[in-house]
């Protein structure tokens, strides 16, 4: 419809200059105005549903408010069910975030964990999204899951998401290798007779070098 409305200027100047320059009568111009009054009334339609929308979602979310405030969380979170229907972009994630902190609070992780992974899909306050995913994880006993998600909050900046990962994978020491420790502190790479034999000799024929690692 816009390309249509920017030919019109150049398609009259066309009509006016050839009547200029040709010898015969001008004629009467008209234009078919139809298409545009429809354009017109379909933007008045989408307004007065997007005001429909924004009124709908008012309703439930002050109804969600109520429910919340009594306390009555089971209903309140149906209430952000049917809301996010009446979404905009701009809203929908702002409200989808507090649904799933709801399902964190009544303990249906799974769900929590759907509302989350849309958020993150969307790039909606990833790190929040990150680490707080991860926390539903371990609830539902998915400790590799959360360990991944908490290095992404990690380089994502979120504030406590360090301490939460060495809490659920700490650093853990396990023997790497022996070594034979002569007494005056150097290692030998001998086994035989006269080993450390010009380092005060041996005092540890397989002492132990550990190494650290996480389990995940």
């Amino acid at each position: 419809m816009s390309s249509k409305r920017t030919l019109f200027p150049a398609l009259f100047f066309f009509l006016v200059l050839g009547s200029c320059t040709n010898s015969e009568p001008e004629s009467d111009l008209t234009f078919d105005t139809a298409p545009y009054d429809q354009y017109d009334e379909q933007k008045e339609q989408q307004k007065i549903l997007e005001k429909q929308k924004e009124d709908s979602l008012k309703l439930y979310y002050h109804s969600f408010d109520s429910l919340f405030q009594a306390q009555k969380f089971e209903k309140a979170i149906l209430q952000l069910d049917t809301a996010l229907h009446f979404c905009t972009k701009r809203s929908r994630d702002s409200i989808q975030q507090l649904r799933a902190e709801l399902h964190f609070q009544l303990k249906h992780f799974a769900s929590a964990t759907k509302d989350y992974s849309s958020l993150i899909q969307r790039q909606y306050m990833s790190a929040h999204s990150y680490y707080h995913r991860a926390e539903c994880y371990l609830k539902m006993d998915s400790t590799q899951k959360a360990v991944d998600d908490l290095k992404e909050a990690i380089s994502l900046n979120h504030p406590t998401a360090s301490e939460l990962h060495d809490k659920v994978n700490p650093e853990k020491k396990r023997v790497s290798h022996y070594v034979t420790r002569c007494c005056d502190g150097s290692i030998s790479h001998s086994t035989g007779r006269g080993t450390c034999s010009h380092h005060g000799g041996v005092c540890n024929w397989s002492e132990a070098v550990y190494e650290t690692y996480r389990e995940y």
